[in-house]
């Protein structure tokens, strides 16, 4: 069954709540089993203002989200904690390790909009001296709130509020796994939020086949270009 660990309002009135048991442990399990050894981690060489600078993050299809069973749990205590019509969009897994520096950031830089963002922990061994909490600052950039990524525990906050991710200790010798969600009731809002993949650059695509060319031959310039990292 699950349980509320927090359920509060930082000093700015934004909610926070964080459930435990938010899923069932064969789900959980099943989760963590796909992400390891299927989860394909894209490198985020993202250094823009509005990043989160986690460097592998394993992208999910909003639909394929938005219409799993996965989804049906987490959205029941969403809806029961910030109300109706939430849609699911920029889906994905981020993946922590030691060394790696997540900064700062909120997920949505509008005010007015409602956005929650969604935050299922899913490593099945989780303790105190792992660190890697997610914490939440006020607007002065101190520390409100601190949460431990326990596994199947779910933490649910509004897009606005400024948070981190923090990378796992020494001792945790493998990668914090976490999905995160966000989530809009504005419709309108969504088409601005949802990132359309943009045509690459014609430039780009000469200059990949050079050096792909250069590279590896007279080989098709497709079949010399890999998969996405793997780095699970």
């Amino acid at each position: 069954m699950d349980s509320i660990v927090h359920n509060c309002m930082t000093k700015a009135g934004r909610k926070v709540v964080v459930i435990d048991n938010a899923i069932p442990t064969e789900i959980g399990n099943d989760l963590y089993e796909y992400m390891q050894y299927f989860g394909r981690w894209n490198f985020n060489p993202d250094e823009e203002e509005e990043s989160d600078m986690v460097p592998f993050i394993h992208g999910f299809d909003n639909d394929l989200i938005h219409q799993s069973p996965l989804w049906d749990l987490l959205k029941k205590p969403l809806i029961q904690h910030f109300g109706e019509g939430y849609v699911p969009y920029n889906c994905s897994v981020n993946h922590l390790r030691f060394g790696d520096n997540p900064i700062d950031h909120r997920d949505t830089h509008n005010p007015t909009k409602k956005d929650v963002t969604l935050l299922l922990y899913m490593n099945p061994s989780w303790n105190l001296n792992f660190a890697g909490e997610t914490v939440y600052f006020d607007e002065q950039g101190e520390i409100e709130l601190a949460v431990l990524p326990k596994f199947r525990r779910l933490g649910m906050h509004e897009g606005y509020i400024n948070h981190a991710a923090r990378s796992p200790s020494r001792l945790f010798k493998g990668a914090r796994y976490t999905l995160a969600i966000k989530a809009t009731p504005d419709m309108a809002y969504l088409k601005t939020r949802t990132h359309e993949d943009v045509p690459e650059d014609k430039d780009m695509i000469d200059r990949r086949a050079v050096l792909a060319k250069n590279l590896f031959g007279d080989t098709q310039e497709q079949t010399a270009v890999v998969s996405p990292r793997s780095y699970a």
